[in-house]
């Protein structure tokens, strides 16, 4: 528990600090009442209360000393999805839904480190506004100090819930057989400089650099139909079996795709089913409007992720041709179904 601009505590006001903490642990019986309560100093008051009730949420201003986690949290997990078989049992209607609450759950976990990545990246933007501001003075680097500690915190926050969320996906296809995607898309100048604005520093181009890291691995993009129509099917064991031999070929591979509806779904789903990384890039329609899809193909598809093969399934999408036209010009080599040996 810390304290701003501590005061003298009359006794009315720590037997109101009592009776706040009191709200946070109902179940705790052997609290001493507030009139037999002695404080040698407020430091040993402080001390006390955060013995009695553990440490608080910090302030404003104030570093958080507390444990990001409890690493033995994750032994509850495969409990959570016995609960919910338990809650849907096979034999009756709601086992029909027991796939669509563990989606929930597990997107539950998910939505939470989108939210705090957001979070993350608007304290980035105020550590750099900090990192403006230095001029040397104390004052100036204690508040950038603050920031990079909440920023490291917020950070370390979303790793713990995407762990929790990669741990329930693993349950996933054993429930339902698919495996789980979501909907959506893992200066001062050197006479002012401070260890903060170094710390700072450090911080921001390592969130930038994390942004733009791919996972370790041979980068095979992959394009095909975008929907499975009849005037242009989606051959899902043709897709699997093309993967398969391009995996046996070149060992560790990372998938780059475009999370469309049609073949992309198709290998995203063996990918992850087979635990091999993948990567998707989504037009940003907001910003680029009808130009999204084309923005997409070469600045993130080809510039951003750098694939090394492209494996192009036949389409007759003007998008599709795009992205392999400007695969053309970058002299990344392409492959099609007949480049491997047929299907059995």
């Amino acid at each position: 528990m810390t304290f701003q601009n501590i005061s003298p505590l009359s006794h009315r006001a720590k037997d109101h600090v009592i009776t706040r903490n009191l709200a946070y642990n109902p179940e705790i019986n052997d609290v001493p009442e507030p009139s037999s309560c002695s404080w040698d100093s407020y430091a040993d008051f402080i001390c006390q209360s955060a013995e009695l009730y553990g440490l608080q949420p910090p302030g404003k201003d104030e570093f958080d000393p507390r444990e990001i986690w409890v690493e033995e949290s994750l032994d509850l997990l495969p409990q959570l999805v016995d609960l919910i078989s338990a809650l849907c049992p096979d034999g009756t209607q709601i086992g029909d839904d027991r796939g669509a609450l563990l989606w929930n759950v597990i997107n539950a976990f998910h939505s939470q480190t989108r939210r705090l990545t957001k979070r993350v990246d608007e304290l980035t933007a105020t550590i750099r506004s900090l990192q403006r501001a230095q001029d040397g003075t104390e004052i100036r680097s204690r508040e950038l100090e603050v920031a990079v500690d909440r920023a490291h915190g917020l950070d370390r926050r979303v790793k713990v819930f995407e762990t929790y969320r990669d741990c329930l996906a693993k349950f996933y296809p054993e429930i339902t057989g698919e495996a789980w995607r979501p909907y959506g898309n893992y200066r001062p100048s050197g006479a002012s400089m401070t260890g903060a604005s170094l710390q700072a520093r450090e911080f921001v181009k390592s969130r930038e650099a994390e942004k733009h890291q791919l996972p370790q691995g041979v980068r095979i993009g992959f394009t095909g139909p975008l929907s499975n129509r009849p005037d242009n099917p989606v051959d899902a064991d043709l897709i699997v079996h093309v993967l398969e031999h391009v995996r046996k070929d070149h060992g560790e591979i990372v998938l780059i795709h475009c999370n469309n509806s049609g073949a992309d779904a198709a290998a995203a789903k063996w990918a992850r089913l087979n635990d091999v990384s993948d990567v998707f890039c989504e037009p940003d329609w907001n910003r680029h409007q009808k130009a999204a899809p084309f923005r997409r193909n070469e600045q993130d598809f080809l510039d951003a992720c750098e694939p090394e093969l492209i494996i192009a399934f036949p389409s007759e999408s003007g998008i599709h041709a795009h992205l392999l036209q400007q695969a053309r010009q970058r002299n990344i080599r392409i492959l099609g179904p007949g480049d491997f040996p047929p299907l059995n």
